[in-house]
Formats: structure tokens, C-alpha cells, sequence
């Protein structure tokens, strides 16, 4: 089973996300991110087939993942134009918070990762 974020309106506190959580509410809407994440890929190439390649999936899991975010948020992100893919208005307003949000979620990793090498303890080899 995947993660996913948890989102909920509350007329006092506003929208509510959580990760992997139920949260006991009216207007739960659990988003999985793994979907989210191939949108924001096939959205930045335009392209499924690209999409695929840079996530190591097949052009069909990506369609999958596509039309699972489309059935949970209720609205189409794609339209095909030809041959070409182009994003609707809800797309394109989904497209740049995700990539900005992935980004962050990049470099925060990079962050842990340069720090957890950096405090490490260095090995010698005794020969």
C-alpha cells in the first residue's frame, strides 16, 4: 500500500493534510502520492513515455496512476490534442505547487543525506 496525503476542510481551521492518516472529519479525501508524482513528471515532459522513463515505470502504470488522481480529485488534468498532450485548467493550476513541493522534498532529502554522511564516523582499514 502506498502513502498518501489526507486532506479535509474544517470551517475553523481551514484545509488539514496529513500523511497516512485517517483523520475523523467530513470531507476526507485520501490523494496517493505516488499519482500525484507521476502527474508532476508527465506534466514537466508533456509526455507519458517520458514520464515513464524517468520514474522506471511502464507508459501504462503511468496512465494508471494519471487516471486514479483524476477519479479522486473529479476533474481531468490532461486533455490529448493530436498526438500532444496538453494540460487543462486544473492542471495547470496542480502542476507548479507539485513541482515546487517535490523540489523541496528533494533537497530536504539531499539536506539528510549530505548531513548523515558528513557526522558519520570515518573508517580505517587495517591492513
Amino acid at each position: 500500500m502506498g502513502l498518501s496525503l489526507r486532506l479535509s476542510y474544517n470551517q475553523d481551521r481551514g484545509v488539514d493534510i496529513r500523511m497516512d492518516e485517517w483523520i475523523g472529519q467530513k470531507l476526507t479525501l485520501a490523494v496517493p502520492l505516488n499519482a500525484l508524482r507521476a502527474f508532476e513528471v508527465a506534466a514537466r515532459h508533456m509526455s507519458i513515455k517520458k514520464a515513464a522513463l524517468e520514474l522506471n515505470l511502464t507508459p501504462s502504470a503511468i496512465s494508471h496512476r494519471l487516471r486514479l488522481l483524476e477519479k479522486v480529485l473529479g476533474c481531468k488534468l490532461f486533455q490529448r490534442v493530436g498526438s500532444q498532450l496538453e494540460l487543462t485548467e486544473f492542471g495547470k493550476s496542480l502542476a507548479p505547487p507539485l513541482a515546487a513541493g517535490f523540489a523541496q522534498i528533494m533537497v530536504a532529502v539531499v539536506d539528510v543525506m549530505r548531513d548523515q554522511s558528513s557526522a558519520a564516523p570515518s573508517r580505517s582499514t587495517i591492513e
